[in-house]
């Protein structure tokens, strides 16, 4: 399940979205999702991100969903 997430890009010096891959971690008794890898259009399009494991977005973006 892929969720959207704004915030602020220090690489760019912008205010940008990414979207974040949340991997189904269910068991019999709830469903939750952990959070995986994320695709940024800046870096798609050739961009070079200078914060690719350190990425402020996806750090503050919840690590699991539940539903």
């Amino acid at each position: 399940m892929y969720r959207s997430f704004s915030g602020y890009c220090p690489t760019q010096d912008k205010k940008t979205t990414i979207d974040i891959n949340y991997k189904d971690a269910s068991d019999t008794q709830s469903r939750i999702f952990i959070r995986g890898l994320i695709s940024c259009d800046y870096v798609k399009r050739g961009g070079d991100c200078s914060l690719p494991k350190g990425c402020p977005i996806r750090a503050s973006a919840p690590e699991e969903l539940r539903g």
